[in-house]
């Protein structure tokens, strides 16, 4: 994803020009996301202008008028050709880490500092509206590292977020199910490479 926070400035504008993708205006109504596909093998970022290959983005829905030209306009920022990305599938392969494994992994990844903070129960200081949206967004933290629903359990059950909640009417199992259909890339997956 192309990220342009100045979009109205000569640079902005002939990449703007340049690019036919889908674009959209960014959540402050400011800059413009520009959606593109390729292989970006790392985020990069000058003045003003960002490219992500990794991360998160909030999608507005808010389109700026049809765009259907090609990633090569972006091509001076990046240092390689893009070429299409596949995932890779890894067969055979035991990627079940067990649960201490998976705790250490998460709180030293990028969002370890608040992954720890939410994990130890302090969801109010991640900026989370309710509890229950906090409980959410830690299974979905811990679902980068495991699928397995037992052990998801276990986890947010060990965890400062556990409630009274979770022991009746199937709070808990649901709102893991719900982080395992949000989906999303997973640990070994290359895709978080």
């Amino acid at each position: 994803m192309l990220d342009l926070d100045h979009p109205l400035s000569n640079q902005g504008r002939a990449l703007l020009a340049d690019i036919g993708s889908y674009a959209e205006r960014s959540p402050s109504g400011l800059g413009v996301h520009v959606w593109l596909r390729g292989d970006v093998t790392r985020n990069r970022r000058v003045p003003g202008v960002e490219v992500l290959g990794t991360g998160f983005v909030t999608v507005t829905g808010s389109a700026l008028p049809d765009r259907s030209r090609s990633l090569d306009a972006v091509h001076p920022f990046l240092t390689a050709p893009l070429t299409e990305r596949r995932p890779e599938v890894l067969e055979g392969a035991d990627l079940q880490l067990d649960d201490q494994r998976v705790l250490d992994l998460l709180t030293r990844a990028r969002n370890g500092p608040r992954a720890r903070r939410l994990l130890a129960g302090d969801w109010e200081a991640g900026g989370y509206p309710s509890q229950s949206e906090a409980d959410l967004a830690a299974v979905r933290m811990l679902r980068f590292y495991t699928q397995d629903v037992a052990q998801l359990e276990r986890l947010m059950r060990a965890s400062g977020l556990s409630r009274q909640k979770w022991g009746r009417g199937g709070y808990l199992p649901r709102t893991i199910q719900r982080a395992l259909e949000l989906g999303g890339p997973v640990w070994g997956s290359r895709e978080d490479a």
